[in-house]
């Protein structure tokens, strides 16, 4: 509220405004020895882009650029280069380059996986966004998505504002899969997430994005085996090819 002080010399009086209280800090995402901030997927992001603007990009370029030393995460420091060849390889296409969108996509775990029903609601709200039937949307269709994602509890117990990482991660894929006309192809986009550790789940899950109905896995087929040994690096090669 303002406040009126009188000036004794002069017996006038002037209005002074209180000071503005400044608001508080915006909340950084601290860095952890084996996950990527928002902060450094979005460096690797343009790192990728100015070296190779076509999307694709040779193995060993992309080797050299998660050599260290670099501003990854402390787990990279300690990769050899023969384990990076290894990681890399299993992204080639027939032409011998690299899609470096789907090592950005392998960069973000940890991330949801989404149910059937979550996929299902999800493409249909962007099929309703998407009233000319392009298969296409804009930032502003895609941000009124309801992703599975969720909400992370944004308060401590003290009061303190945390990070919204889910929040950022959900505008940074868009950044990550947007087209020359910053638009995203919706189906490509949640069938890149139909990915599941059960293979046969995987299958329904694409066939409900496709479809737009809950698909149940026939009795009659046997159910494909998971592999043995599904760590978070599995998690990852299922989820970009």
């Amino acid at each position: 509220e303002s406040r009126l002080v009188s000036t004794q010399s002069t017996g006038s009086y002037k209005m002074f405004e209180p000071p503005v209280t400044p608001p508080p800090d915006e909340p950084i995402e601290m860095p952890t020895p084996n996950i990527f901030t928002i902060a450094q997927i979005h460096e690797l992001h343009r790192n990728l882009k100015e070296v190779a603007p076509s999307g694709y990009i040779s193995l060993d370029m992309l080797m050299e650029m998660f050599e260290p030393p670099s501003f990854l995460p402390e787990i990279w420091q300690n990769v050899s280069y023969q384990q990076l060849e290894e990681m890399f390889s299993r992204h080639l296409c027939e032409t011998k380059y690299i899609n470096w969108r789907t090592v950005l996509l392998s960069c973000i775990l940890p991330v949801p996986l989404p149910t059937q029903a979550q996929l299902i609601s999800t493409a249909k709200q962007y099929r309703t966004i998407d009233k000319d039937n392009t298969g296409k949307i804009d930032m502003a269709g895609y941000a009124q998505g309801d992703l599975w994602f969720g909400t992370d509890d944004l308060m401590t117990p003290d009061g303190t504002a945390k990070f919204d990482r889910l929040g950022h991660l959900k505008t940074t894929l868009f950044s990550l899969l947007c087209d020359e006309n910053y638009k995203i192809e919706y189906t490509d986009f949640l069938l890149l997430f139909s990915s599941d550790p059960e293979p046969g789940n995987g299958a329904v899950k694409a066939l409900a994005v496709m479809t737009g109905d809950t698909v149940v896995w026939p009795q009659y087929i046997e159910t494909p085996d998971p592999p043995r040994s599904l760590n978070k690096r599995a998690v990852t090669v299922l989820l970009v090819q």
